[in-house]
């Protein structure tokens, strides 16, 4: 069952942001169609740890739509106890720091850009843990950031 959630922030943006997270990834996701910002996290696996994608489009259809360039960053997140994401950021790669490319997560998202940052909060969520992990933006046909993949392998230490 997805779980729902609202946030009101982003001075710079101001936009209404619900956040839904789903599992699991990828397969047999339900769509909640409202959306501005989706979140959906695969099931724990012992091989990639745990994959999260972040749809900034609100109209993205994962798996369907056409994603035309795949852009590797490393992504700032902090997770609540119960591995849902509470915020990230990100620094935009140079060619994407366009009000174009940054049309879904700031005109529409609710994220907040502070060049050279993207900000995004999961309000109502506290993080007890921050970690980097490799991300990988996906870019549409117009050059606009349409989702982006994130794989986060807790250490040993960290329990599951």
């Amino acid at each position: 069952m997805p779980q729902i959630r609202e946030s009101e922030h982003s001075e710079s943006c101001g936009a209404k942001l619900a956040i839904v997270i789903q599992n699991p990834l990828l397969r047999s996701s339900r769509e909640i169609a409202t959306m501005s910002i989706r979140v959906e996290r695969a099931a724990y696996d012992p091989e990639n740890g745990f994959l999260y994608y972040v749809v900034f489009k609100p109209t993205l259809k994962i798996g369907v739509d056409e994603v035309q360039a795949r852009e590797d960053i490393m992504v700032a997140i902090s997770l609540t106890e119960t591995e849902d994401l509470a915020d990230l950021s990100f620094v935009v790669p140079k060619p994407l720091r366009s009000a174009q490319a940054l049309s879904f997560i700031c005109g529409e998202g609710g994220g907040q850009y502070v060049e050279p940052h993207v900000l995004i909060s999961f309000g109502g969520m506290t993080g007890d843990t921050v970690v980097s992990v490799p991300g990988q933006l996906e870019i549409d046909m117009a050059g606009r950031i349409v989702g982006m993949v994130l794989q986060w392998m807790p250490s040993p230490a960290y329990p599951t």
